[in-house]
C-alpha cells in the first residue's frame, strides 16, 4: 500500500518500531487548524487516530498502529485519505 501513498510520506523508525510521517504546509494557521479537524473527522470515522503537531501553519502527522508497534495496513488507509484531503 505504500506504493499509493504520497511521495511525502516518509517511514522513521523510533524507538523500536516504525511510523508513517508527513509534513503539511499552509498559508495560516487557521488553514492548519481547519485541515486538522478534517483529518480528526476521518480519524474518528475510522478509529485510527493518528499523533498531529500543529504549528503556526504546518501540520506534521505520524501514524502507526499501537497495539502492533508497527505500520499496519489501517495506517496507510488513513494516510491514503489525508492525502485525498490535501489534493
Amino acid at each position: 500500500m505504500k506504493d499509493k501513498l504520497h511521495p511525502k510520506w516518509d517511514i522513521i523508525e523510533e524507538g523500536n518500531h516504525k511510523k508513517l510521517i508527513r509534513k503539511f504546509d499552509f498559508n495560516s494557521y487557521m488553514e492548519a487548524v481547519s485541515f486538522l479537524n478534517k483529518v480528526a473527522e476521518i480519524a474518528e470515522e475510522i478509529d485510527h487516530h493518528p499523533d498531529m503537531l500543529l504549528k503556526w501553519a504546518s501540520l506534521d502527522i505520524s501514524t502507526w498502529t499501537h497495539s502492533e508497534k508497527k505500520i499496519t495496513d489501517l495506517d496507510y488507509d488513513l494516510a491514503t485519505r489525508i492525502d485525498t484531503l490535501a489534493s
